[in-house]
């Protein structure tokens, strides 16, 4: 399914870097500006509301230790969270 979706987007993937409960987060860069960025993928049954919710949540937050939240893509087939790369080990509690 996400090789579909980004192929019809602003962004090529280059490797999946993690995986959640509601999807997965995938390496990616922009094929306009070249740019690196996290995808995050978000599961077909995860609601429209908290989607938004989230995303609005993220937009919001500005701190030098939390990645920023660069926008949205949808198409008929899927949708995801565009996130500033971060390069590093995964965060686990």
């Amino acid at each position: 399914m996400i090789k579909n979706l980004v192929s019809r987007s602003n962004y090529r993937i280059l490797g999946q870097i993690g995986q959640g409960q509601f999807g997965q987060v995938y390496f990616a860069i922009s094929r306009k500006t070249g740019e690196f960025v996290a995808l995050k993928s978000l599961a077909k049954g995860f609601p429209t509301n908290r989607f938004l919710r989230e995303f609005s949540c993220l937009v919001s937050l500005r701190h030098p230790n939390i990645v920023a939240c660069q926008g949205i893509e949808y198409h008929g087939q899927g949708r995801y969270l565009v996130m500033e790369y971060c390069e590093g080990e995964p965060f686990e509690s």
